[in-house]
């Protein structure tokens, strides 16, 4: 499990999901995949698990994210980054 949940656990992390190179590949279930990660992920610096609030802070930005790239049309978008 990485160190940290984030969202490019999701996307365009080459080391978890190197299939995905624009974000039309992305689908519905890496991101319930992640969604699980979160909810299963346990906190080093507790060893708890993360509190709700944790969770929700990690998946506002993708929600956004998300929104904000279909409204602009961003869908072939390269995940790639440019190097």
């Amino acid at each position: 499990m990485p160190a940290m949940p984030s969202a490019t656990c999701c996307a365009g992390c080459p080391d978890a999901h190197p299939e995905i190179a624009s974000l039309t590949e992305l689908t519905r279930d890496h991101v319930e995949g992640y969604l699980a990660h979160l909810h299963d992920y346990i906190n080093p610096r507790n060893g708890k698990p993360l509190a709700a609030r944790s969770r929700h802070v990690y998946i506002s930005p993708l929600l956004q994210f998300s929104r904000e790239t279909s409204q602009w049309g961003w869908g072939r978008c390269s995940l790639t980054p440019r190097c």
